[in-house]
């Protein structure tokens, strides 16, 4: 059967569902960006798995698409009816980009958040090309970390913080570069450098190890569990290249100590940036609690008092450590 041109957006192929051999029609879904929000928007299907199998399937179509089709063991129904225990389900993607870096970059065995649709009987992600697809190294959830009344976004990124049943401790303490990120997108500043600091007790050191690295690499003056955390022989260090205090640069810590130095400065410097819609009350919020905890107990002492100030029935900060 010859595809149809992509003028018409849809493409066709053959595949094996069952014993049966059936054509179907997926037309392609494209955007430029997809975002978290508009997956969680769109995607009247969201699970939690394991791929068991993916492969591509029929010809390359309209001279540049392929089709895969992935298999995956259901472990949590977020949102939507799924009933069976495997599932299959496909997307196309450029067929001849070297590495699907902005696809779904799935593995076998590895657990993912799945955003799905149906469409004609046939289980799609909810958009082609892009990802559509959030990695779970944080092992297995029978229930969703917060209360139900929260953002699906938070939840994820509560999820992604959360030790599950049956980690990997090196996975998760690898999976942590990109969930952190997500996190602090959805979760704020404040409340994911709250949950790194929790690993830092993980019964596991590769957890332990990977959680100080997190927060050298992404919180300025914050590496103070380098004291205290055992990194035995190094083997424990993602990828082997640890991120050792004194390997950071020398340039970001003069410019930290500089723009820490004048608390009503940063204040007016921030409130000029609420004013034009870069920045949010609650982002400074979460900047001056973190400040609240920096390795340098004069600019602890210093932002406990800024913070009292300006925010006096606030509570959740580092403050109660401040003269540490």
């Amino acid at each position: 059967m010859r595809p149809t041109t992509l003028l018409l957006g849809v493409v066709l192929s053959i595949t094996e569902v069952g014993s049966q051999t059936i054509a179907f029609r997926l037309p392609l879904i494209l955007r430029i960006n997809s975002s978290v929000a508009e997956m969680i928007r769109d995607a009247p299907i969201i699970i939690i798995g394991k791929v068991v199998s993916e492969h591509w399937i029929g010809p390359i179509m309209n001279r540049h698409w392929q089709r895969m089709e992935v298999k995956v063991a259901v472990e949590n129904v977020i949102r939507g009816d799924v009933n069976d225990s495997i599932v299959t389900f496909y997307f196309n993607f450029f067929a001849f980009a070297v590495i699907r870096s902005n696809g779904n970059n799935l593995f076998v065995d590895g657990r993912y958040i799945l955003f799905l649709m149906r469409d004609r009987g046939i289980l799609r992600a909810v958009v082609d090309e892009r990802q559509s697809s959030i990695a779970v190294p944080s092992g297995r959830h029978r229930d969703l970390p917060l209360t139900s009344n929260r953002p699906l976004a938070e939840r994820i990124g509560a999820l992604l913080l959360t030790p599950g049943e049956g980690i990997n401790p090196s996975s998760f303490s690898t999976g942590l570069l990109g969930a952190e990120h997500y996190a602090r997108l959805h979760l704020g500043l404040w409340r994911t450098v709250k949950m790194l600091r929790a690993l830092l007790a993980s019964p596991y050191r590769a957890v332990r190890v990977g959680a100080c690295e997190e927060i050298t690499l992404s919180y300025p003056n914050q590496d103070a569990c380098w004291n205290t955390i055992d990194v035995g022989d190094g083997s424990d260090f993602r990828w082997h290249f640890g991120i050792i205090p004194p390997m950071g640069s020398r340039r970001t810590h003069r410019l930290h100590l500089m723009y820490t130095q004048d608390a009503n400065g940063l204040w007016e410097d921030r409130t000029s940036q609420i004013a034009r819609g870069w920045y949010t009350k609650a982002q400074l919020l979460d900047e001056l609690r973190l400040l609240t905890t920096d390795n340098d107990q004069r600019i602890r002492k210093r932002f406990c008092e800024f913070l009292s100030k300006k925010f006096p029935r606030e509570t959740d900060s580092g403050c109660g450590n401040a003269d540490r």
